[in-house]
């Protein structure tokens, strides 16, 4: 017979059951609940604009509605990267990108975000990832060519550029930024991209023929290729990729001086030179001036052309370049001594001897610096060109101009009416005199006769501007600076505008 108690007990078990499964599913509801919360509260702080909350709560909501986590992550990392938190948007996709649960915009706010960071790599590696499925990369691939073009990472930069070459034909930039890389990794294969960019936009046409003017020299090896891109890229002060290909002509010949040279100077020009004041190196104490000369000799680009002066030590060209880094590094005596090798090996070259002037000139010999010009043009078979230096001599340093100038460049403008660089001489010498209205004269006739011709366009800015025709000056350096952006003359004329009508 069951006893009374075990019946009731059947009784109750049931509903103890009963009671159990609604205190768990109670239980769960609960959390489901606050991530329903959340996920309200984020809509609603994403709605105000308040995207570090909503991307909080976002990710808050993801943890508990686990069958849209995936959503609401990317819903979150949308939000982070609307406040620029790249670090959070990575913390979130980047899980996902490796479980390959990424859309492909999801993928580009992933690859964003790492550029955001510094970290081009990784964008790159999601890059391939498209372009292997026929995905576009257009979306990171401005920003990313910017980051390895930055840390000097040029060969990373050529298949963007040839994508963004082809993604948009008709953008002359990405052509002519192609054609630049191109000549510093492989010069026989730029021609084409160089000719596209100024085809497409004539703006870039000087530069095109700037380079391509090296380009075309002939050459018997690959390491006289790489000089002549090189040469051609530091004309138009693209020094980065000029380094590049002087460094691939040092490694295609390493006993090639000249290319040492070069590769000198270009890492000169990427550098922050040290400056020294030689007037206060007297009064310094030996261990100040040991300290001082240890720090020249790491300045980046000695090393290299004194290297090319031990391949060769007649090398007129490293001879060049190291009085003018010293001429920068303000050591005018150090400057004048190279200058002076050169002089007694090369005296009968004008480039030779008018950089001795100059170095003698900056010591403060500038009657000696003028001998050194004029012994060369009292001879009768000297050219216009040693004539126009003599004159640029005394310009530069104002210095005889109304004795000496003056009557050659008239001389000049005399034998020579059609040059436009006389005039422009003659103007420069009139604005060295103070002369404006006459310097005014000679550079509008020097743009008469080449109204390209941008410094002379420089100079009649200058005229105008000493003159108070500020409306006309202005006109004058913007022109020059459009003209000629690469230029020295170019580049001065936007000094102008900064410093005196900015």
């Amino acid at each position: 017979m069951r006893k009374p108690w075990a019946k009731a007990d059947e009784g109750i078990l049931p509903n103890l059951a009963a009671i159990l499964a609604l205190l768990i599913g109670i239980a769960l509801l609960f959390p489901f609940e606050r991530g329903s919360a959340a996920l309200r509260q984020a809509r609603l702080a994403e709605q105000q604009g308040d995207f570090k909350s909503a991307a909080q709560l976002y990710r808050q909501a993801s943890r508990v509605l686990f069958w849209d986590k995936v959503d609401l992550q990317i819903k979150a990392a949308q939000n982070a990267a609307q406040v620029g938190d790249s670090a959070l948007v990575i913390a979130i996709l980047a899980p996902l990108q490796e479980e390959r649960q990424l859309t492909y915009q999801a993928q580009v706010l992933l690859a964003q975000a790492y550029l955001a960071s510094n970290d081009p790599d990784a964008a790159m590696s999601i890059r391939q990832g498209w372009v292997e499925k026929g995905y576009s990369t257009e979306a990171i691939d401005p920003l990313l060519l910017k980051l390895y073009y930055e840390q000097g990472r040029i060969e990373q930069t050529l298949p963007i550029l040839q994508a963004l070459a082809a993604a948009q034909p008709e953008t002359a930039e990405w052509h002519y930024r192609l054609g630049l890389v191109l000549a510093a990794e492989s010069p026989e294969e730029a021609l084409p991209a160089l000719q596209n960019a100024a085809q497409l936009d004539a703006s870039y046409q000087g530069q095109v023929s700037v380079l391509l003017e090296q380009l075309a020299q002939p050459s018997s090896e690959k390491a006289l290729e790489y000089l002549y891109g090189g040469r051609g890229l530091a004309m138009l002060g693209e020094w980065q990729l000029a380094e590049r290909a002087f460094q691939h002509a040092v490694e295609q010949r390493p006993d090639f001086p000249e290319a040492w040279a070069y590769l000198g100077l270009a890492r000169f020009r990427l550098s922050a030179p040290f400056k020294s004041t030689p007037l206060k190196r007297q009064n310094l104490s030996e261990q100040e001036d040991r300290r001082m000369n240890t720090a020249q000799a790491e300045q980046p680009g000695l090393a290299e052309i004194q290297y090319a002066l031990q391949l060769n030590p007649r090398s007129q060209l490293a001879l060049a370049f190291l009085t003018l880094i010293w001429q920068e590094l303000g050591e005018a005596q150090l400057a004048l001594q190279s200058a002076q090798q050169a002089f007694q090996l090369y005296p009968h070259d004008l480039n030779v001897r008018l950089q001795y002037a100059q170095a003698l000139a900056q010591t403060g010999d500038l009657e000696g610096g003028w001998q050194i010009l004029y012994e060369w043009i009292s001879q009768s078979s000297v050219s216009q060109t040693a004539r126009k230096a003599l004159v640029l001599y005394c310009v530069q340093y104002g210095y005889r101009l109304q004795e000496s100038a003056l009557p050659l460049v008239i001389e000049l403008t005399y034998q020579t009416p059609q040059d436009a660089e006389s005039w422009d001489l003659l103007g420069q010498v009139y604005l060295g005199l103070e002369n404006w209205s006459a310097a005014q004269e000679a550079l509008e006739r020097a743009l008469s006769l080449d109204a390209g011709y941008a410094p002379a366009i420089l100079h009649l800015g200058i005229a105008y501007l000493s003159q108070g025709k500020t409306a006309l000056a202005r006109a004058q350096f913007q022109k020059a600076v459009e003209i000629a952006p690469h230029t020295p003359s170019g580049e001065q004329a936007k000094r102008y505008l900064e410093i005196y009508l900015p």
